[in-house]
């Protein structure tokens, strides 16, 4: 097996190893692991960690940047794993029965999918996941760009609704609005200003022509 597949393989399996660790402090029904809507949410999940790995490592990220606020990417991917475990252990507890509706969840997430992955291959060497820009870095405005300033960030609220919308645990959706939203706006907020800093002219047209995350609205 190609080393990049390998890593993308043991990638998934710490990302369910993870997700199951609560599990392990808190009992529960073994019952609970064979239900639909687990099943669902642990490959959905692992979808997700598997194409950002993917897209990630072929956006061919540069090591000439300075980085801004390093800590975000860490203290964002730590609460998106807290916002899996609330949803989970929620889904356990509540006695909720599954509906037809549930389903919209899985497009919902797909769909979230698509635009990071889509954001990150038109960035292409200009990813990065830190807030940090390139010696030559260019201001992106074609592709997703033309209508949206942050379309990776929209899809990563995407995905949180998705698992949302599949289990419907009203604590993920509290820890949802008051902890991954702020974290997702905070960030939007130090890219315009890094941008508006490189490019001053050129991103205050960009700006006020293309909407953050949705036009019309933000």
């Amino acid at each position: 097996m190609p080393l990049d597949r390998l890593v993308i393989v043991i990638a998934v399996l710490l990302n369910a190893a993870l997700l199951s660790l609560p599990m392990l402090v808190f009992p529960f029904d073994v019952r609970f692991l064979q239900k639909p809507a687990t099943v669902g949410f642990y490959l959905m999940v692992s979808v997700f960690v598997a194409v950002e790995i993917i897209a990630s490592t072929k956006a061919h990220q540069s090591q000439e940047q300075a980085l801004c606020h390093a800590w975000l990417p860490y203290v964002t991917g730590m609460a998106l794993l807290v916002f899996f475990w609330i949803d989970l252990l929620g889904y356990r507890q509540i006695n909720v029965e599954w509906a037809w509706w549930h389903l919209i969840g899985a497009p919902v997430l797909l769909a979230g999918i698509g635009l990071r992955v889509l954001a990150i291959q038109t960035l292409n060497k200009h990813f990065v996941s830190h807030i940090a820009l390139r010696h030559d870095h260019r201001l992106i405005q074609h592709g997703l760009y033309r209508w949206l300033r942050h379309p990776s960030e929209l899809g990563l609220i995407l995905v949180c609704a998705g698992i949302l919308l599949w289990q419907s645990v009203p604590e993920a959706l509290c820890f949802m609005l008051l902890v991954i939203l702020p974290l997702s706006i905070f960030r939007i907020y130090r890219e315009d200003a890094v941008l508006a800093e490189r490019f001053p002219v050129q991103f205050e047209d960009y700006r006020q022509r293309t909407a953050a995350l949705l036009p019309g609205l933000f």
